[in-house]
């Protein structure tokens, strides 16, 4: 490829400063990547937070601040001939995209949740063919499986020691169950054993032989003690902490499912066992210890070691980036032109500014963007941002902020997403002095009305003259609600005006 290096925009959805699996795959990315062919500027739709070290103090961060978000994207994206964020719900970055010009939009999926939720994403990369199952359009994905910097997670000889070190690497909650739940059935296997828990919420008191350490920093460090890691969640999209043990020589036991079973091969780098089997966990232990300080061990860590070499270095991880971006170049183009400076945020954009300021507990700010939302005549048009919105309305509702509430459900009945259940609270919320206000015939044609709604449409109805229609909202109601004496008595009086009989 000649002239001037494809750019690439990567929008750091994941916080820039978490040094989770996402920061460390962008992080990688940024520095294996080809930089006489391709320019990648990292943007963080956010706020720069000093007290938070960024997790790659190397990797330039642009940071939008926490108002207007999607004006600062517009700029940023000007000149970017590819923009890409880490899916699936985040409809600000692909709002400025379109608006922006943006000729290729790329999502990276590395979780085990369904994105394609923009109609503007030209393909989406899935970090397993387990996260690829998942996607609405699976036809319309890439895998690229993630990458190790081997560099950063050296292989070092294993002599056995006094202790045989098990290890868990993991959030507390997502396990089938915790080192410390098998510790009845690991630690009489042999005296030797010490299980060792690391990550969020492995806090617990220690003793002797069942050591909490909590998040800690010296990953690398932490393998190069162990002799076996055992990772046992429930849903692993890719199972990077798998991958980087393997990297160290430390061989894993973890479940038959999900991205672990497509890295570790049984038997031979490791062991896969049934999910939530505690026996067969404890069976894959016994296997290790059976072969633990002997040539066939140490065999099956350097076999874990060629498994991550051969498949999962950072340089092919690059590289299989490199290779999509050109096709998408080929494919949709490059920008001839810069796009605009500045645009005003789409209805999109103000929901989705809401909904963030909303998860940083910022009611002022969640308040303001309501309001820019409520404000403009433009509808929403995409399914999920309405979705989103409507769960920020029951959430606002919970923590005692109605009035957020009543400026999301009439923008979403403006843009003609109805639905029976929010209808139903939004009827509830609504000032009943202005009750007649309501649109109560489209509450009813949900299914969602009671009989107060019924009476309501009823009352419209006269006002308006239109008997017949009054006649049938209370035929339907006294049907449907037939416990109410109000709707009874009133059809009653209305069919006795009318000359008829109940």
């Amino acid at each position: 490829m000649t002239g001037k290096p494809i750019k690439i925009v990567n929008c750091l959805t994941w916080g820039a400063e978490i040094g989770n699996g996402i920061a460390r795959m962008d992080s990688l990315l940024y520095r294996f990547l080809d930089k006489s062919r391709f320019e990648m500027v990292m943007a963080a739709p956010d706020e720069y937070d000093p007290s938070k070290p960024p997790y790659d103090p190397f990797m330039p961060i642009i940071y939008t601040g926490a108002d207007s978000r999607f004006e600062a994207l517009v700029k940023i994206f000007g000149d970017a001939d590819i923009v890409q964020y880490s899916g699936g719900f985040m409809p600000i970055v692909a709002e400025a995209a379109r608006v922006a010009g943006v000729p290729s939009l790329l999502e990276v999926m590395h979780h085990l949740d369904t994105g394609q939720l923009d109609d503007g994403i030209a393909i989406t990369v899935c970090a397993s063919e387990t996260v690829r199952r998942v996607q609405r359009f699976p036809g319309k994905c890439r895998v690229i499986m993630n990458g190790i910097d081997l560099e950063a997670f050296p292989f070092h000889p294993k002599p056995a020691g006094e202790k045989i070190v098990i290890l868990q690497a993991s959030n507390r909650i997502k396990p089938y169950f915790n080192l410390d739940e098998l510790a009845d059935i690991l630690l009489p296997l042999d005296p030797r054993i010490e299980l060792w828990l690391a990550g969020p919420g492995q806090t617990m008191e220690s003793s002797e032989r069942v050591k909490f350490l909590g998040v800690e920093e010296d990953m690398p460090g932490l393998y190069s003690q162990a002799d076996m890691l055992v990772l046992l969640s429930k849903t692993e999209a890719f199972g990077l902490v798998v991958a980087e043990a393997m990297a160290s020589g430390l061989l894993p036991i973890a479940c038959d499912k999900d991205g672990p079973a497509e890295i570790i091969t049984d038997g031979v780098d490791g062991w896969l066992v049934a999910p939530g089997d505690k026996p067969a966990v404890a069976d894959a232990v016994r296997k290790a210890l059976k072969v633990l300080g002997s040539p066939a061990f140490d065999e099956m860590r350097s076999e874990a070691r060629r498994t991550i070499e051969t498949r999962f270095p950072a340089r092919r991880y690059a590289s299989e980036f490199e290779k999509l971006y050109l096709e998408l170049a080929a494919k949709n183009g490059r920008r001839l032109a810069v796009g605009p400076q500045w645009a005003a945020p789409t209805p999109e954009a103000e929901a989705a500014d809401a909904i963030f300021h909303y998860k940083k507990g910022d009611w002022d700010r969640v308040f303001k963007s309501l309001c820019n939302l409520s404000g403009r005549p433009e509808p929403l048009t995409k399914p999920a941002v309405a979705q989103g919105i409507e769960r920020l309305a029951r959430h606002a509702i919970i923590a005692g902020k109605p009035d957020a509430a009543l400026l999301i459900y009439p923008k979403l009945h403006a843009s003609g997403f109805l639905d029976a259940e929010w209808m139903k609270i939004w009827f509830s919320l609504f000032p009943r002095e202005n009750i007649a206000e309501f649109p109560v015939d489209d509450l009813i044609a949900t299914g969602g009305g009671d009989a107060e709604a019924f009476m309501v449409s009823t009352g419209r109805a006269l006002d308006e003259g239109r008997i017949n229609d009054a006649l049938e909202t209370l035929t339907k109601g006294a049907s449907a609600f037939p416990d109410s004496e109000e709707l009874k008595q009133t059809l009653a009086l209305l069919m006795e005006k009318l000359g008829g009989a109940v």
